[in-house]
């Protein structure tokens, strides 16, 4: 774990090749530093953009813009929506996101990575919250 900036920490699985982040309403500064990757119309990426309007919580793909590297941010509306449904829900996001970029499969045969990867994305969230608490 690596805090970026003072709402964005960074998380790297090892055996996977796109980075997490997780951040509590980063500010317009901290979301300079990545582009979103979503193009559902083949638009060239731009600026990440947040909009949380009516969430409680929402999952980008994202490029940081210094290294280039990929991934997802879990963007949390405050410190209060990180709570056990809202983790679950936005961490099978992000694991929907890395499977389909290393086109991994799953069903119900094959499924252990995906319940691994599950709990790992809400560990991350944890430790940021720890460490988000733990500056007041």
């Amino acid at each position: 774990m690596k805090q970026l900036s003072e709402n964005v920490w960074e998380f790297d699985p090892q055996i996977y090749p796109q980075l997490l982040w997780v951040s509590v309403n980063p500010t317009e500064e901290e979301q300079k530093q990545f582009l979103s990757t979503y193009t559902p119309n083949g638009e060239e990426e731009e600026d990440l953009n947040v909009e949380l309007e009516g969430c409680n919580a929402v999952v980008y793909g994202v490029r940081k813009k210094d290294n280039k590297r990929t991934g997802s941010m879990i963007v949390f509306e405050s410190k209060d929506t990180i709570n056990f449904d809202i983790v679950a829900h936005e961490s099978l996001h992000v694991v929907c996101r890395l499977c389909a970029y290393c086109d991994i499969p799953y069903d119900n045969d094959n499924h252990e990575h995906i319940a691994y990867l599950i709990g790992w994305v809400a560990s991350c969230c944890k430790k940021m919250k720890k460490e988000y608490d733990n500056r007041s």
